[in-house]
């Protein structure tokens, strides 16, 4: 029996298909489901013809099957295939060779403000501003020679006129026989990530114009580590023109440096372990008034405000030359000392007032001259004595 071939839930199925051909009707390419001898389903479409005898009376049926597992899956991935490119968020077309456009996404339709009623038939070149139209030509070339274009950066134009940039992937679409016969193009609006890179790009210029416009010597210290992941020495990576001049050295041969080749000092001073401090805590160095014997300056010791801060790997390092600072309040102190023993034995009164004419320093000799002892008279205005 027939029956054998069926799925459980397909028993009713032969009967309506008996009456039709009792009736003398063939039924053709009926879409079905059966079952193997190993129990396995396979789909199937079936024809159905009668078979009559010399007077013409139905007294059978002669039953077709076509195994049609190839196309069934072949439709579902189609049916997959389409169902993607709909929900994509890349427009995605189809075009001829000649540049006819043939099929269209909602989200090309979104990119370029075309619906696929006004945009299907027509010239691919609507899209294409024209001074890239070389720049297409050349692409359409090499799709019709069968190759693969992958994230070509360009621009194209909207129904509207606007400009944008795009990332394009062209693949040759070909028939049964291989040849290509038409394109699949895949659009990409990189508008976000061009305004992205140019922002990166002027904040980039920016600070190379602020770094370049100090009048402190600045650099930028790239970490470099051993097989061990320690840091060992430090390589110049950036230098403004103030560090140039500083360091008396061009900077193309400052820049790719070595520190220590520059500046083996830092070892013996300490420098060396804090800048290796800063790039593995991000812990700022500040030093202000440090004495360190240049080596760049024919070895004589100066005195320097350092600022150096982690930047990923690298090291930003500034310093300023406080020598001629610190030489100046060396002299102050020394002078201010001088004074103050002049002052403490001369015979004159001798005081320092702040602003609001308040005592703020006064010679032992007021003692002798007021009967004010010193002390007594620190903070308070004058005025009242």
């Amino acid at each position: 029996s027939l029956a054998i071939l069926l799925p459980e839930d397909r028993g009713d199925e032969l009967a309506g298909v008996a009456e039709e051909v009792k009736a003398g009707r063939t039924v053709a390419h009926l879409e079905a489901t059966r079952v193997r001898k190993d129990g396995t389903l396979v789909p199937v479409s079936i024809t159905v013809a009668p078979i009559r005898a010399e007077d013409g009376t139905v007294v059978g049926g002669s039953s077709v099957h076509r195994d049609v597992t190839a196309q069934r899956q072949g439709l579902q991935a189609d049916q997959s295939l389409a169902a993607i490119i709909e929900g994509s968020d890349d427009a995605i077309i189809g075009r001829t060779l000649d540049g006819t456009i043939t099929s269209w996404n909602p989200a090309a339709a979104t990119m370029f403000g075309y619906t696929r009623e006004e945009i299907i038939g027509r010239p691919a070149d609507l899209l294409i501003p024209q001074e890239r139209g070389r720049e297409a030509r050349k692409v359409a070339a090499q799709v019709s020679a069968g190759q693969l274009v992958q994230h070509l950066e360009t621009t194209r134009v909207r129904k509207d006129g606007t400009l944008f940039p795009v990332s394009i992937t062209l693949s040759p679409i070909r028939d049964t026989d291989g040849t290509v016969v038409g394109a699949s193009v895949i659009y990409r609006d990189t508008t976000e990530q061009v305004q992205a890179a140019q922002a990166v790009e002027h904040a980039r210029d920016t600070l190379q114009a602020t770094m370049d416009s100090l009048l402190d010597p600045h650099v930028l210290l790239e970490a470099v580590r051993d097989p061990g992941g320690q840091i060992v020495d430090f390589v110049f990576a950036d230098a403004n023109p103030a560090a140039c001049a500083y360091n008396r050295i061009p900077y193309q041969d400052l820049v790719g440096s070595r520190l220590l080749d520059l500046r083996p000092g830092i070892v013996g001073y300490g420098l060396l372990d804090q800048y290796r401090q800063v790039v593995q805590s991000g812990e700022p160095l500040v030093l202000d008034d440090f004495a360190y014997s240049q080596e760049l300056l024919g070895g004589r010791e100066r005195r320097y405000d350092v600022r150096a801060v982690r930047v990923g790997e690298w090291l930003s390092y500034t310093w300023r030359d406080v020598t001629e600072r610190h030489a100046v309040a060396a002299w102050l102190a020394e002078s201010q000392e001088h004074f103050r023993l002049l002052a403490e034995h001369a015979s004159d009164v001798v005081m320092a007032l702040s602003a609001d004419r308040r005592y703020q320093w006064v010679s032992g000799s007021i003692a002798d001259v007021l009967g004010w002892p010193a002390p007594a008279l620190l903070g308070r205005v004058i005025d009242e004595i």
